[in-house]
């Protein structure tokens, strides 16, 4: 099941002050998936010991979705037990920039024997219809 990312509102004051020419915004350098307890545009908080996994993303399809192009895996002894429920991109794979946010279909709860993929083509991107 596909998961349908939300923009950031840091990512949407940045976006629209650029096509508005008011600030240019610079293309970010990569994208970072990281785990989530709870929201990260609320009181969430980001899934201790997990390492930010790089996102490669395929272009923009003719209905302008983007989806990750590859498997992003978080390996066995990244969990302790803590839940999963969101997941959260970054613009850096350490402090950075959220700039969206995914709730999964369903909670995880991984231990430290676990594994956790995010197979290819599940994270979708696009543009809301009113920024």
């Amino acid at each position: 099941m596909a998961t349908a990312c939300d923009l950031s509102q840091y990512a949407r004051r940045k976006l629209l002050d650029h096509i508005n020419g008011k600030t240019s915004f610079t293309m970010p350098a990569g994208s970072y998936l990281t785990c989530f307890a709870g929201d990260p545009f609320g009181a969430g908080t980001e899934v201790a010991g997990v390492t930010r996994q790089a996102i490669t993303w395929g272009a923009a399809d003719t209905d302008g979705i983007a989806a990750n192009s590859g498997d992003i895996v978080f390996a066995a002894g990244s969990f302790d037990g803590e839940t999963v429920d969101y997941y959260a991109i970054y613009d850096a794979s350490e402090n950075g920039n959220l700039i969206w946010r995914a709730q999964l279909a369903f909670s995880k709860t991984p231990t430290a024997a676990d594994s956790l993929t995010c197979p290819s083509g599940e994270l979708l991107t696009k543009f809301p219809a009113s920024l």
